[in-house]
């Protein structure tokens, strides 16, 4: 009789089917397709090579960068709250 009002819904069910993905065999196809670009054997600008490119570069630089800055961001923050507390507990 009180079912109603206390009713759970249903778990949504899914089909997933997972691909083959072999990111060591798209890296070195990226990396053919580069050396060809710069040896002048394809035509035109490749997108799969630039988006490699760009991949690339996004993953080295950026997450360098990030996480130097991160840790001064942190290492700022403790030295201010330390110094708050010092000021707080010894004046």
């Amino acid at each position: 009789m009180m079912r109603f009002l206390f009713k759970v819904p249903r778990h949504k069910r899914f089909e997933f089917k997972p691909r083959y993905y072999d990111a060591d065999r798209e890296a070195l196809q990226m990396r053919i397709r580069a050396y060809q670009s710069e040896r002048g054997e394809l035509e035109g600008h490749d997108p799969d090579v630039l988006r490699g490119r760009l991949s690339h570069a996004w993953r080295t630089n950026s997450n360098r960068s990030a996480t130097k800055r991160s840790n001064k961001n942190v290492m700022i923050i403790a030295v201010l709250l330390g110094l708050i507390a010092y000021f707080l507990f010894y004046t």
